[in-house]
């Protein structure tokens, strides 16, 4: 394991996260994760990568692609780079693809050698971040996907009006669209990254939005095509469980009104109290606060390649949009190995309170933005460890 700095109780960069969307059974590929329907009795995990967008439609291997008419190579590739399918069939000329990287070299080739005429063409044909094409629903499932991921659609009325004065005043600027990879950021990060490349002059801006076009294209292939992607070879697969009181006991408290706890009819009858759920230790020299939290949904696959601990410490997460949520954690003490994982699928309903010390991931919403309140510490001294976890281990799908 890699150590890594202390957050020191900032929020971990979403770079430090290698994040790809779903794939396998009836999912679709490069969908936010959606639980809400999923059995508790059938989650269960990937032993193997199926690269398949679902059962009647498998994606044939970048090696299987090569030995494809070139047409039916540039439907295959359809929606990597967006409305531009003279990329894929220009790179169907350089086959064979052993693999991911192999064709996204290949296609980044193709694009290199266009004339600039042909870029600005490739650019101009990307969305504008929640634009009219949000909102008239015409986006690519890739775009919508994506845009969602960065909660884009969960914008206020004012954030809205803010995203399109931006988005407006840089096409006004640059003639062009404001490309960015928006997996991993934050609405609030991609308001700000526009702000900033506005600062820049055309020539650093087009070659920006081309780079930005083309780890696009790299997030997309690598969905797409998971088993033969960057981090294939090293990804071990967690198993998922659900969350219960006795499952959970070595890593602190299960946070939910159910009749194993200890509860009591009070206010004339009106109400009932599930009394004392959790330990709360703000430490010594520390005080309990009260905050809330907003996750932004992950995408599965998951790769987990981080934990954090709270050494002076608990903190408790309780849901307050009502879904659900993932929660990886280890036993506390020296930084855990990857066989120590585990990984609990918890309901819109169960909060979680870790106890001091205890080795977890950051925040894994599902499904949509959510909130979360949140009880922890506040006071003097350093109260987060951060470790890297290699290698990395896989939350993915079931079937």
């Amino acid at each position: 394991m890699q150590s890594l700095p202390k957050c020191g109780g900032r929020p971990f960069l979403p770079d430090m996260f290698s994040i790809v969307p779903a794939i396998g059974g009836d999912f679709n590929c490069g969908k936010t994760a959606t639980w809400g329907n999923i059995g508790i009795d059938n989650l269960a995990i990937h032993l193997q990568v199926t690269p398949s967008m679902n059962a009647s439609q498998p994606f044939p291997t970048p090696a299987e692609l090569s030995g494809l008419p070139c047409q039916t190579f540039v439907e295959q590739l359809d929606g990597i780079f967006e409305h531009s399918p003279w990329i894929a069939r220009r790179a169907w000329q350089n086959r064979p693809f052993k693999d991911v990287p192999a064709l996204h070299a290949a296609m980044l080739a193709t694009l290199e050698q266009a004339t600039p005429a042909e870029q600005h063409e490739l650019i101009c044909a990307h969305p504008e971040l929640a634009g009219k094409e949000a909102t008239r629903g015409t986006l690519t499932a890739a775009s919508t996907q994506e845009q969602q991921g960065a909660g884009l659609d969960q914008c206020s009325p004012d954030e809205l009006v803010r995203l399109r004065e931006l988005n407006a005043a840089y096409r006004q600027r640059f003639g062009f669209p404001f490309v960015v990879a928006v997996k991993g950021l934050s609405r609030y990060q991609i308001m700000d990254a526009i702000q900033a490349r506005l600062l820049n002059d055309r020539e650093t801006e087009f070659a920006t939005c081309l780079k930005e076009i083309g780890r696009i294209a790299l997030l997309r292939l690598e969905a797409r095509y998971p088993s033969t992607s960057r981090n294939a070879m090293s990804q071990h697969y967690l198993p998922v469980v659900p969350l219960t009181r006795e499952a959970f006991m070595p890593y602190g408290d299960v946070i939910e009104a159910s009749s194993q706890v200890k509860h009591f009819t009070i206010n004339d009858g009106n109400t009932e109290r599930y009394h004392d759920l959790a330990h709360i230790d703000p430490g010594h020299d520390g005080k309990a606060i009260v905050s809330i939290f907003r996750g932004l949904p992950r995408t599965l696959p998951f790769q987990v390649s981080m934990m954090e601990r709270h050494p002076r410490g608990s903190q408790a997460f309780m849901p307050l949009s009502g879904q659900p949520y993932l929660v990886v954690v280890a036993p506390e003490g020296e930084p855990p190995a990857l066989e120590q994982l585990r990984v609990f699928f918890c309901q819109g309903t169960q909060g979680v309170n870790y106890r001091t010390g205890v080795w977890h991931h950051p925040l894994l919403a599902l499904n949509a933005v959510s909130d979360f309140l949140v009880i922890d510490r506040s006071g003097p001294g350093e109260n987060c460890d951060v470790v890297g976890i290699s290698p990395a281990g896989l939350i993915a799908l079931p079937e």
